[in-house]
């Protein structure tokens, strides 16, 4: 089975539409940073995933999303991890919660310095790429339509 869990960075979307009034896909330099920082927030879950589960944690991976929303998926296709609790804890089947569902919450959390830091550079990429955008000649350059008599 497997779990997938969304990472959706709504104030990051928020600001990427009021910086550029309007939608647009993320360019490259705005995923490099959303890749770097999935990738620690991942690292993260794994060093809190225990390791007598090393198989699952092992499994543990991510994919970026930018179609309309940003953020990222943290996947894990073990068929077991939704099995998988806290230690000395009550067992799913007993109605535990698996550990996935606390620990990835917990490390998304928008008071995790690692999340606090990703959501800075985004909207710092963005003030770059956006001054980029808007400094092409292309941009400069939009035709007008004519004015007068036609």
């Amino acid at each position: 089975m497997g779990i997938e869990w969304p990472v959706r960075l709504d104030s990051i979307d928020r600001y990427r539409l009021a910086q550029h009034g309007g939608f647009r896909f993320l360019e490259l330099e705005e995923l490099q940073v959303l890749d770097r920082y999935a990738s620690e927030i991942l690292n993260e879950i794994e060093d809190a995933w225990p390791v007598a589960t090393a198989t699952a944690r092992d499994a543990l991976s991510y994919t970026l999303f930018s179609d309309g929303t940003t953020g990222f998926t943290i996947q894990n296709d073990v068929d077991y991890v939704e099995f998988i609790t806290e230690a000395r804890t009550t067992t799913v089947r007993d109605g535990g919660a698996p550990l996935y569902e606390t620990l990835i919450p917990q490390i998304v959390s928008g008071g995790n310095p690692t999340v606090t830091a990703m959501l800075d550079a985004m909207r710092t990429v963005t003030d770059s790429v956006e001054a980029r955008l808007s400094s092409t000649p292309a941009a400069a350059a939009r035709p007008r339509r004519p004015r007068g008599n036609r």
